[in-house]
């Protein structure tokens, strides 16, 4: 398989979730990047296109844009897709496919990485594309498994990410 993108949930993906989600990203108590993030993204920049793709209740691309700078990682994606710039929430398609589009990609060409299965995993999986459960804490329950909420891989950090990428790229499709 030939990967030419790869797409990020936000929360407890790349900024560890506040305890109230609800409130808008640039009134969090705290921005603090997940462990080993920056690494895995600065690595990942240099052989694919970065999109960020994230259910917010009230912020939208610019308020996104804005604390992946305050956490130094906004100049590696490519595109920003927020729930209220598009109007559709995770596991909706249409956010996914926004990102898909910006990026010039296809879904065969992509991989998902979330920490929720039931967005992350089930709405990138119903477009075909890739997805890796980045399961470093147990923050969501997982739910019974269905058709749509297996990951295709799972990792408990991202410093496995890089491996899976290898196999999945070595896979013959």
């Amino acid at each position: 398989m030939v990967i030419r993108g790869v797409l990020f949930d936000l929360g407890d993906t790349i900024i560890i979730e506040d305890p109230d989600p609800g409130a808008p990203i640039l009134q969090w108590k705290r921005l603090r990047r997940v462990p080993y993030i920056v690494t895995l993204i600065r690595s990942l920049a240099k052989r694919y296109r970065l999109a960020v793709v994230t259910n917010t209740s009230i912020s939208g691309r610019e308020e996104v844009g804005e604390a992946l700078r305050r956490v130094g990682l906004d100049a590696y994606f490519g595109a920003i897709v927020t729930s209220v710039d598009v109007g559709c929430e995770k596991p909706g398609g249409k956010i996914f496919q926004c990102a898909l589009d910006a990026l010039g990609i296809q879904a065969d060409e992509a991989v998902m990485i979330g920490d929720r299965v039931d967005t992350d995993i089930a709405g990138a999986n119903r477009l075909g594309i890739t997805t890796i459960l980045h399961r470093w804490r147990n923050r969501y329950p997982l739910p019974d498994p269905g058709s749509f909420s297996k990951p295709s891989y799972a990792v408990r950090s991202l410093r496995e990410v890089e491996a899976v990428l290898r196999q999945i790229e070595s896979r013959k499709v």
